[in-house]
C-alpha cells in the first residue's frame, strides 16, 4: 500500500510517494564479518561466525544475512574485532560474540552465542566495540568501559583487564566515543577531544610516543570537534568546520597525507578541504563521505576495500582519492583490524547511499563478509562496490526533497535523523491535526532527535532553516 506525501522546499510544493519499505540505517564491519541495522529495527549479520559474533550458532559462517535476535526491537549496533554489542529499544544493552578479555562487560570470558543482556539496571545511549575492549556512554552522560585493557584503553588508570563495565571518572557530559584498537577517543558535549590508551604509533595525537596513557587527556583546545573514529594504530577526527584531522602509524598511506611509512603523533590537518562529513578508520585504510554524498578513500587496498575500479589500482593509496562518481552516499563502514600473524586482517567495507534499501560492499570476501551469496578464497577479493546485498521489497527510503535533505528511516521507532540541512534552523513535529509535540533547533548537517516516547501513527515534520526555506515531511511512528 502506497502513502501520498506532500514536500515542500524553498516554497515549492511537489508531491512524492512513499512505499512501505525498510532501510538501513546503521552499519558496522567487524574484522571478518558486518553488521547492519534497518529501519525496522532489526539488526542483521553475516560473514565468520568462528566466535558467534553474528549471534547464533547455526552456521560456521553466512555468505548472506541473517537476523540477530529477530523478535528484538534494536536502535544500535556495533562490532569490534570479534565480538558484537546491541542496544535495544529500551535503551538496554546486549552482547555477542567473542568474550576472552570481558570485551561483552558480563562479568565473564565465556564466548556468548546469543545476545545477553549487559547490567540489567543500567540504560545506554551509545556504544562503541574495539579489538578487545568496549566503551559505552549511558543516558546519564556518564562514560563506561569493559574489556582488555593492558594499555590503560578503558581510561580508569590502570592496566588490569575488566570483566564488567566501570565507569570512567566522574564526568557526566560525554557526547560520544570511538573505541580504536588498544585505544580510545571521545568527545563531550562542549566540542574538546579526549584520548587515552596505547600510544606506541602516535595515535593519541600527543606529539610523543608513549606505552600508554591511563585516563583521559585532553587533545587540544579546540572546542568544536563533532565525529572521532579509532582505527587499528591511527585515527581520524572531524571539525564543524568540515577540515578532516588524521594521526598514528602510516605504513600503509592510511592518514591520508600523501606520504608512507611514517610514524606522525601530532594530530594534523587531511588536505585543505573543508566539506568533509563523515569518517570511517579500519584496520589499515580510510574512507570518508564529503557534504555532496562523494565517497573517498586512503591507505591499503590489495583487496579492493576501497572500492577502486580495478585490480591495477590495489596497494597502498597515501591520499584520500575519490571513489567513483555517486554523491548519494549516506554512511559507510572499514573493517576493524586484528593481528594474524605478522598480518593485520580487516579487509573489507561496506556502506550504504540513495535510498539504503540495500548495501553495498567491496573487498576480501573469504568468509562471506560481503553478504552477496558468494565466497572468494584469498587472495582475491571484490575490486569494485557492488549494491544488492540485503535488498528488500520492503524497505522505507529516506524522505529526499529539493533542498537535498534525506529524512530516516521512515517508519521510525526510535530516532529520527535530519541529514543535509543547508544552514542552521529549527525543526516542529505535530500530529496529523496540527498540535505540536516536538521541537528543537538544527545544526547545519546532521541532526537527530527521538520519537520513541510517540505512539504510533502520522506525524508532519516541518524543517526550517535560517535563509526562509521549509520543508514540510510525513513520518510514520511505528
Amino acid at each position: 500500500m502506497k502513502k501520498q506525501l506532500l514536500t515542500l522546499a524553498f516554497g515549492l510544493l511537489v508531491a512524492g510517494t512513499i512505499t512501505a519499505q525498510k532501510t538501513y540505517t546503521h552499519v558496522e564491519c567487524g574484522t571478518e564479518y558486518t553488521l547492519a541495522l534497518r529501519s525496522d529495527s532489526t539488526i542483521w549479520a553475516c560473514g565468520e561466525n568462528g566466535n558467534y559474533q553474528l549471534g547464533n550458532s547455526a552456521v560456521p559462517k553466512s555468505d548472506t544475512l541473517m537476523p540477530v535476535a529477530p523478535s528484538t526491537k534494536w536502535i544500535f549496533a556495533c562490532a569490534g574485532a570479534f565480538h558484537s554489542i546491541g542496544i535495544a529499544a529500551d535503551s538496554t544493552m546486549w552482547g555477542w560474540g567473542f568474550n576472552q578479555n570481558g570485551e561483552l562487560g558480563l562479568g565473564t570470558v565465556n564466548p556468548n552465542v546469543l545476545p545477553t543482556q549487559v547490567n540489567a539496571t543500567m540504560h545506554w545511549r551509545t556504544v562503541s566495540a574495539g579489538l578487545a575492549h568496549t566503551m559505552a556512554i549511558r543516558n546519564d552522560g556518564t562514560l563506561w568501559g569493559t574489556g582488555y585493557n593492558a594499555y590503560g584503553q578503558i581510561g580508569i588508570g590502570d592496566t588490569n583487564t575488566h570483566l564488567s563495565f566501570v565507569q570512567v571518572g566522574t564526568a557526566n557530559d560525554w557526547k560520544s566515543v570511538s573505541a580504536g584498537g588498544l585505544f580510545t577517543y571521545a568527545i563531550k558535549n562542549d566540542g574538546s577531544l579526549w584520548v587515552w590508551g596505547y600510544n606506541g604509533d602516535g595515535e593519541l595525537g600527543q606529539g610523543f610516543i608513549s606505552t600508554q596513557i591511563t585516563v583521559p587527556i585532553r587533545l587540544g583546545t579546540e572546542n568544536n570537534w563533532t565525529m572521532v573514529s579509532g582505527g587499528f594504530e591511527f585515527g581520524y577526527a572531524l571539525k564543524a568546520d568540515g577540515t578532516l584531522w588524521s594521526t598514528g602509524f602510516n605504513g600503509n598511506g592510511q592518514l591520508g597525507r600523501h606520504a608512507v611509512g611514517i610514524v606522525d603523533s601530532v594530530l594534523k590537518q587531511v588536505g585543505t578541504s573543508t566539506d568533509w562529513k563523515f569518517i570511517a578508520s579500519g584496520a589499515s585504510f580510510a574512507l570518508a563521505i564529503k557534504q555532496n554524498g562523494s565517497l573517498w578513500g586512503c591507505g591499503f587496498n590489495d583487496y579492493g576495500q576501497l572500492g577502486f575500479h580495478s585490480i591495477a589500482s590495489a596497494g597502498l593509496i597515501d591520499s584520500f582519492r575519490l571513489i567513483g562518481t555517486d554523491t548519494n552516499w549516506q554512511s559507510i563502514s572499514a573493517a576493524d583490524g586484528a593481528i594474524a600473524g605478522s598480518s593485520v586482517f580487516g579487509l573489507h567495507s561496506v556502506g550504504f547511499k540513495g535510498q539504503a534499501t540495500e548495501l553495498c560492499t567491496t573487498g576480501a570476501n573469504y568468509s562471506g563478509q560481503l553478504g552477496n551469496g558468494t565466497i572468494i578464497a584469498l587472495p582475491g577479493g571484490q575490486y569494485t562496490f557492488g549494491c544488492t546485498v540485503g535488498e528488500t521489497q520492503t524497505a522505507v527510503p529516506p524522505v529526499c526533497n529539493l533542498a537535498n535533505i534525506f529524512v530516516y528511516p521512515n517508519p521510525a521507532y526510535d530516532q529520527v535523523t535530519i541529514d543535509g540541512q543547508p544552514t542552521s534552523g529549527t525543526y516542529q513535529l505535530s500530529d496529523i491535526s496540527g498540535h505540536q509535540l516536538l521541537n528543537g533547533k538544527l545544526q547545519k548537517g546532521y541532526n537527530s532527535f527521538s520519537v520513541r516516547a510517540l505512539p504510533s501513527g502520522i506525524y508532519l515534520l516541518a524543517v526550517h532553516n535560517d535563509e526562509g526555506g521549509i520543508t514540510k515531511v510525513k513520518i510514520v511512528k511505528d
